[in-house]
């Protein structure tokens, strides 16, 4: 199955984000097409520069958490790198990470994917 832009930031709908930990906040989305057509290398996807720093570093540093939304059988799930990275995640890194999605649901909704309508 096909990824899809079901997330909402600011108006825009997207598949993933980075979630900065020292603000609590979203702070940049993509949509899937754009993390596709580079590969889903983060380098290229987050190029922003915050305080002189690249956000893929803060991303690599887990200053910024990378996370996607997806839709699983009847519900939509906000994924992290953490899950995936962890493999033995102590109660305290669990409680932990849904504090983090907790934090960001507060901020997105959840939408129909955007479609794009062709001109005749």
């Amino acid at each position: 199955m096909r990824a899809e832009n079901i997330g909402i930031w600011n108006r825009q709908h997207f598949w993933c984000g980075a979630f900065d930990v020292s603000s609590l906040k979203v702070v940049e989305v993509h949509k899937y097409e754009e993390c596709e057509a580079v590969d889903f290398n983060s380098y290229w996807v987050f190029n922003k520069i915050v305080d002189s720093v690249k956000a893929d570093e803060l991303l690599d540093t887990y200053k910024w958490i990378f996370f996607w939304v997806e839709r699983k059988d009847n519900s939509v799930e906000i994924n992290t790198q953490l899950e995936c990275e962890w493999s033995n995640p102590t109660p305290h890194d669990l409680l932990m990470l849904e504090g983090v999605k907790s934090y960001i649901r507060k901020q997105i909704s959840i939408g129909l994917p955007r479609v794009t309508q062709k001109s005749r």
